[in-house]
């Protein structure tokens, strides 16, 4: 390219640049001084950055408590300042609205990053946004915004400012503005707040989710430490202050405040999850909820226990929360025997044990561990069938060993749990190191209708803006994690339970329920009680538990109050429908016939025969590719497998070796004469044979079963007297 034509290209390029700008700045002075029609009132800046409509699963408003808690700048004392404005706006009292300084740094880093995610914004234009502007990202707004700022400065003190801010933001669990959020996490009023308490404030303002102290407590500490050193580079407090204040944990005092909808809170939280918006609840969104309103359990109103109500629709609606203390339903426990239906499940796909596996349930020990059951009473040898009805320790802690933790732990993770190397075999009672919150097991359990699959559980059907345009819609999905015909197979056993076993109360009901419960405690008293109930179409959990205020009787165990609890809300959601509520069985499922007798003594697993005794006969549903295929043949061709006959003092000894199953009748093979009928009790009988006055003898036997299905004739030794 030749000089002249490279001076040319400068020169338009300048042309072109100038007028570009001029253009630029004629629109920005437009739009600036337009924006001086906007009039910067205390009224208007004075009201929640809270602007969003929810709406329950039948179309209807949610009434949402929103009040307004002004703070007057008295109020804010100079820990609250220091740490907000150390945080969100450093230069607060230095700029007149527009922090330069920091728009320049923002600006040179993001081209850097090749991104816009750092922010310029100083608190005044955080206010003004979030009161006076629509939430559009354009320059048009952010130059009114600009305007606006500068006036909104002139007009109020930077306390005043300060104070509107505070009164206006989110700060999580349904709290909104600083005094409430003072008041619900640390039980003080703002003036009282001391440094790490305002620093714990101040770092939930990015994210209330997030850096929630609550459901997140371990990024909720990280964040405040952030905030801290904010403090301490801001020269708010000094570096040894800061190497003291790191140090100690977030030593909240969570107030009993209960609010009205503990639905809600769940739902804000996800709403700010999903949208990853900071300040979600100023944009004019409208939620469309799963929440169905249903009367509240009395059982649940009346008592004085802390208690939990969940309620899931089989696509993933979170239908109903009904909490007695706020964020219960992410409280991390121990979810005792509600664990074992999910083991066995885990243990029945990895072939560990199969439907008709007999356990021996007995005290056991396991190194230095020795689980035991529910007031020391065992049961023997039983079928898994037995093992989750009765609830018993000691064979879900064998299933466990057998299976090992460290595939359980492949299954847990799916599931949602963590196994850590604190964990032992307490985990097959439900003693997990991190503990499960209701809401995740109640998850997990979603595939037992589900032909083993897990739902994604979501409070939201969709969301749309304030222009009517939907930008989230929750579409169900689904995780494998277990067999459908496992998940049929324990499903039907815990129909059982809910007729005969531990979740019996609910055997009156007049529609299809399948149930466990679980309890956590000792013979003193209870911890953690639970009953966790679902069919076709509905998963319920009923969660019961003792604090420092609130202490469970040992009465009160899973198979008590929660299930009752559960029968509530399950009658309140059917009423006479025509829905099948069953669980449908895969056809790769079937129901077998098993030799009770062989599966119980020698531990073989066999098809019963035709010829089989009630009494020894026992169905249980397998997968057709992991059931038995081999026919027992004991009672259709019964042996005898040991007799002998001796000479003791001139007379004839019978020593026999008998089967219980089997019965026999003995005669003298000499004369033919019929000499007695034996019943086997699975030991060796001896007797004394009538000789006869003969000098040899010998003894035909002739075994059978029962119904005289007869076997094969067996002749003794012979044997001579002298």
């Amino acid at each position: 390219m030749s000089m002249e034509i490279l001076k040319k290209s400068i020169k338009w390029l300048a042309i072109i640049l100038g007028i570009t700008l001029a253009l630029f700045f004629t629109y920005f002075i437009s739009v600036f001084v337009s924006a001086n029609s906007i009039k910067i009132t205390e009224d208007v800046l004075s009201k929640n950055f809270f602007n969003l409509q929810v709406l329950d699963i039948n179309g209807n408003a949610i009434e949402i408590t929103n009040e307004y808690a002004k703070i007057e700048p008295y109020e804010l004392n100079e820990n609250v300042i220091n740490a907000i404005t150390s945080i969100e706006d450093k230069r607060f009292f230095e700029h007149n609205g527009i922090d330069i300084l920091r728009i320049g740094k923002a600006s040179i880093n993001n081209a850097l990053s090749l991104s816009f995610k750092e922010g310029a914004s100083t608190i005044t234009q955080q206010l003004i946004k979030n009161t006076l502007l629509s939430s559009e990202k354009t320059i048009t707004r952010k130059i009114k915004e600009i305007n606006l700022a500068l006036r909104a400065e002139k007009t109020f003190s930077k306390e005043e400012i300060l104070s509107l801010y505070l009164s206006a933001i989110y700060f999580g669990n349904g709290n909104n503005g600083l005094k409430e959020g003072a008041k619900y996490y640390f039980s003080k009023d703002i003036k009282d707040l001391n440094v790490l308490e305002s620093a714990t404030l101040a770092g939930i303002v990015k994210a209330p989710t997030a850096y929630s102290p609550i459901s997140n407590p371990e990024k909720a500490l990280e964040r405040r430490n952030v905030v801290l050193k904010a403090m301490k580079d801001n020269n708010k407090i000094t570096e040894l202050e800061y190497e003291e204040y790191v140090k100690l944990p977030l030593s909240l005092n969570v107030s009993d405040k209960h609010q009205d909808n503990d639905y809600i809170n769940y739902l804000l939280a996800e709403v700010e999850e999903v949208l990853k918006d900071e300040n979600f609840t100023s944009k004019g969104y409208t939620v469309y909820s799963y929440y169905t309103p249903i009367k509240n359990s009395q059982t649940a109103t009346n008592t004085q226990y802390n208690n939990t109500q969940l309620i899931l629709g089989n696509d993933g609606e979170i239908l109903y929360i009904n909490e007695s203390k706020n964020n219960s339903i992410n409280k991390r426990g121990n979810v005792a025997s509600l664990i074992k239906p999910l083991l066995y499940a885990v243990a029945l796909d990895e072939n560990v044990i199969t439907p008709a596996t007999y356990f021996k349930d007995a005290k056991i020990s396991f190194g230095d561990y020795s689980p035991r059951n529910y007031k020391d009473v065992y049961y023997g040898d039983i079928t898994l069938r037995t093992a989750l009805t009765k609830g018993t320790n000691t064979t879900a802690v064998s299933t466990l060993n057998y299976l090992t933790l460290d595939k359980f732990a492949t299954y847990a993770k799916k599931f949602g749990f963590e196994i850590t190397e604190k964990d032992g075999l307490s985990v097959a009672l439900g003693s997990f190191s991190k503990g499960i919150t209701p809401l995740e097991i109640a998850k997990a359990y979603t595939v037992f209708s589900n032909d083993g699959e897990m739902l994604n559980c979501s409070t939201i059907k969709s969301i749309k803006d304030s222009t009517g345009n939907t930008i989230y819609e929750h579409t169900p999905s689904r995780t494998k994690i277990i067999s459908k015909e496992s998940a049929f197979i324990i499903s039907d056993i815990l129909k059982e339970n809910s007729k005969t076993g531990t979740a019996k109360l609910l055997k009156d009901v007049k529609y299809p329920i399948y149930a466990k419960t679980g309890t956590n405690g000792n013979n003193e008293m209870n911890i953690d009680s639970y009953c966790l109930a679902f069919n076709n179409k509905y998963t319920a959990l009923s969660y019961m538990y003792s604090d420092e205020n609130s202490t469970l009787k040992s009465g009160v165990g899973g198979g008590t109050t929660p299930t009752v609890i559960v029968k509530e809300l399950f009658d309140n959601l059917i009423i006479e429908n025509n829905d099948n509520l069953e669980i449908t069985k895969p056809q790769s499922v079937q129901l077998f016939e098993i030799d009770g007798y062989l599966a119980k003594k020698d531990k073989i697993l066999a098809l019963a025969s035709v010829n089989i005794p009630k009494k020894y006969l026992f169905c249980e549903y397998f997968d057709v590719n992991k059931a038995p295929t081999e026919i027992s043949t004991q009672f259709d061709n019964p042996i005898v497998e040991k007799a002998e006959l001796k000479i003791v003092k001139d007379k004839v000894i019978l020593n026999l070796d008998t089967k219980d199953i089997y019965h026999y009748d003995l005669y003298d093979d000499l004369s033919g004469e019929y000499i007695s009928t034996i019943e086997g009790n699975g030991k060796t009988i001896t007797l004394n044979i009538n000789d006869n006055n003969y000098f040899y003898s010998r003894i035909k036997i002739i075994p059978y079963v029962k119904n005289k299905r007869f076997g094969n004739p067996y002749y003794t030794n012979l044997v001579f007297k002298f």
